[in-house]
């Protein structure tokens, strides 16, 4: 993999990339399904480095699929965004700021 896109893909993980950056990454991972395939391989090799509650995880993979670069079924969405919903209703303040 180019030195370049791995470094576009930390910056666009650590949420530090600009719009620009972010569609180079998105349409880099579009461009193939192996791109695809190391694109999820870092997202969760980050995810287990950051060590993400599972909440968190999900609200990370809503908003990816809300932005069409994580293809997941509606269904398992769905539940997602229900487990996010009810997750978020206690923790006073938080609504929102997950995704």
């Amino acid at each position: 993999m180019e030195k370049h896109i791995k470094i576009l893909i930390e910056k666009y993980l650590n949420e530090t990339a600009t719009q620009q950056e972010r569609l180079e990454v998105e349409q880099w991972a579009d461009s193939s399904p192996r791109n695809q395939e190391i694109f999820y391989e870092l997202l969760e090799n980050w995810e287990r480095k950051n060590a993400k509650t599972q909440w968190e995880v999900d609200a990370t993979n809503f908003g990816l699929w809300k932005e069409g670069i994580l293809r997941i079924d509606n269904q398992t969405m769905q539940e997602i965004a229900q487990e996010l919903e009810l997750h978020q209703r206690k923790i006073p303040g938080q609504a929102g700021s997950y995704v």
